[in-house]
């Protein structure tokens, strides 16, 4: 079932831990307000979507089969697994501020809310799903864009190169741009940074079918597999995002040999900040042009 674009994230950062539940708030440190504005009890995430006696009430009150595997799941991504084949939205998220609703007016409200989003969706043809692949697929996608990006960083000064080549499947190049980028804080922020960057070009230009390739084997490896990697948690959200709003998008892995055209714009980017700034000032451009570190794959 196709879901709005805010819930399916929604969903996503319940799972990875971003809501500000009592449970997230604790493990950074908060003491107050920690527990359940229902009963009392600690605010968990399988508390306030499942065990809660609120929201057993919601999802007892829908017109659904087999609810006990549901509410007496150990955990929310379990429950979510169990929930594929339900028709109704989560039972809580709707419900904010002083207890007001019963459960029965809040199950109302979020079928109601499901179907006057599905009602506002335009007709469209049936088609082939949205696929976010893994890196192991093969590549049969004659008419997909390839975009090969790189991201060379200089640590003394945080400042990064980010670079992007995209290509037909003939191998023919159609268009290729270096930027440069400050404060960017290690390597690996510097390659999410171009790669989130590929995405909103590609999707500006219209294109909806998309191989992206980067040596950055531990970052693609953390996109297939929906890894959250602290520094990078918003600019990873950006990511996946983005590539929800594709049709289909794919993530591989290239060695760095394979990726030498983005190499060499990312390094340009660097050189020519270099250059700007040897007129700005002279002493720290001979610093830049010295030294620094581009990212290698892990």
């Amino acid at each position: 079932m196709p879901l709005p674009p805010k819930l399916r994230v929604f969903l996503w950062k319940i799972t990875k831990g971003a809501l500000p539940l009592g449970e997230n708030l604790e493990t950074r440190g908060m003491t107050e307000n920690l527990t359940c504005t229902h009963c009392g009890l600690k605010e968990t995430t399988s508390h306030l979507f499942l065990h809660c006696q609120f929201a057993i009430d919601i999802w007892y009150a829908a017109p659904i089969s087999n609810l006990a595997a549901i509410t007496t799941a150990l955990d929310f991504k379990g429950a979510l697994k169990l929930g594929t084949k339900l028709t109704n939205l989560s039972p809580t998220g709707l419900h904010m501020g002083p207890i007001v609703f019963k459960p029965a007016e809040t199950l109302s409200k979020a079928i109601a809310y499901a179907r006057e989003w599905q009602e506002a969706q335009p007709e469209r043809q049936i088609g082939p799903k949205s696929h976010l692949h893994a890196s192991t697929l093969p590549l049969p996608m004659t008419d997909a864009l390839i975009i090969n990006t790189y991201a060379s960083w200089k640590k003394e000064f945080f400042f990064a190169g980010l670079a992007w080549v995209f290509s037909a499947s003939s191998g023919h190049v159609l268009h290729q741009q270096s930027i440069f980028e400050d404060c960017v804080n290690s390597a690996q922020m510097a390659v999410v940074l171009a790669i989130r960057e590929d995405i909103r070009q590609a999707k500006a230009q219209g294109f909806n079918n998309v191989i992206l390739k980067s040596d950055a084997q531990t970052l693609v490896r953390a996109i297939n597999n929906r890894e959250s990697i602290k520094d990078l948690f918003g600019i990873l959200h950006d990511i996946l995002k983005l590539a929800f709003d594709l049709d289909v998008i794919s993530f591989h892995y290239v060695p760095r040999s394979d990726n030498r055209a983005a190499d060499e714009l990312a390094k340009s980017a660097l050189l020519n900040y270099s250059t700007y700034l040897s007129f700005v000032n002279p002493y720290l451009s001979k610093i830049i042009s010295n030294g620094g570190s581009s990212y290698w794959s892990s």
